[in-house]
């Protein structure tokens, strides 16, 4: 493929998820492919497959910024532990399932484990009371 005829083809809005398959499926780290996991037309199984090979490169660091890369994707990123920018665009990522997040938070310690003794704990416990106002507003509401 002729590198400028691709990166034309990439750049293109209209571009083909097959052509953006094929460009990452190439496994080079150039403007091409970077341009390819930015593009909205790249298909999840191509992201996917670019976080699968574990490389902490530009091109990772697109692909888990996706918002087409698939939620196991990104939990796969983060389940390695590593605090890089691939990493923590993976955890950024509107897609990336939320314990995933802080699980590699805490992994990395960026957020420590909570002390339960530390807090009161009470405040908790009056939520379990019923509303008095919650319920007088249904009645009124189911008298109208």
């Amino acid at each position: 493929m002729n590198e400028e005829i691709t990166l034309n083809m990439v750049l293109d809005p209209k571009c083909a998820s097959k052509v953006l398959q094929m460009v990452l499926e190439r496994d080079i780290n150039d403007w091409v492919s970077r341009f390819a996991t930015e593009h909205p037309n790249c298909p999840p199984e191509a992201l996917k497959m670019v976080l699968e090979r574990g490389k902490s490169d530009a091109i990772s660091r697109y692909t888990a910024e996706n918002p087409n890369c698939p939620p196991e994707a990104l939990q796969m990123v983060l389940e390695r532990d590593k605090d890089d920018g691939v990493s923590w665009y993976a955890a950024k990522n509107p897609n990336c399932p939320p314990q995933a997040r802080l699980k590699w938070l805490m992994a990395v310690g960026k957020i420590k484990t909570p002390d339960l003794s530390k807090h009161d704990i009470q405040v908790i416990k009056d939520y379990n009371k019923p509303d008095e106002e919650w319920e007088q507003f249904k009645k009124m509401v189911e008298d109208e």
